[in-house]
């Protein structure tokens, strides 16, 4: 690669960083056609590629979708949690609660083999999140998975998506555009 295409390589890195860190649509090219999905009793709605198959939820899931970008698997889902009391709770104060090492040491109860690469503070529907990009074994699959966390009065909302972990790269961009189209309804 010649120094002109490594500037450019880290020109658009920039841009969807910092369109990541403000929130904004990410746009760029073979960009995958999007649906979006609303739901009103929580008052969310997100966007996911429309040629996936999103079903209905398990537990705590408002949606979990998967398919194929570029003819790589993925999965992307929301989850909330509801906690009584969070509203009390600024979310500077509830985002310090859980450090790098923390969030490491939970998750590797179910993913032993769990690698941190990213865990920063971001932009979620205009809310300040938490931003994990991790990798591990789950299910007997090494994924690369990104996640962002946010808070909703006493809601906490979990955004994220997942991939084989040698692929994850080739699609990053894709799943952060479903979870910049994440939107959270003013009640």
């Amino acid at each position: 690669m010649n120094a002109t295409s490594k500037i450019r390589t880290l020109l658009a890195s920039l841009l969807l960083c910092s369109q990541l860190a403000l929130g904004e649509q990410i746009n760029y090219p073979g960009k995958p056609e999007l649906k979006r999905y609303a739901d009103e009793y929580y008052g969310v709605s997100i966007d996911f590629p429309a040629s996936w198959d999103t079903e209905a939820p398990e537990r705590n899931e408002i949606w979990l979708s998967q398919g194929q970008v570029r003819n790589i698997s993925g999965i992307c889902f929301v989850r909330v949690s509801e906690v009584e009391g969070l509203h009390l709770v600024k979310p500077a104060e509830y985002f310090a609660q859980t450090d790098e090492a923390k969030f490491q040491k939970i998750t590797s109860l179910s993913m032993p083999d769990i690698k941190v690469h990213l865990f920063d503070m971001a932009y979620l529907s205009d809310r300040p999140s938490r931003r994990i990009v991790y990798s591990g074994t789950d299910s007997g699959i090494k994924t690369g998975n990104v996640i962002y966390q946010t808070l909703d009065g006493d809601r906490i909302f979990t955004v994220g998506c997942l991939s084989e972990v040698g692929k994850f790269n080739l699609i990053y961009n894709d799943f952060e555009a479903v979870i910049a189209s994440f939107y959270i309804e003013e009640r």
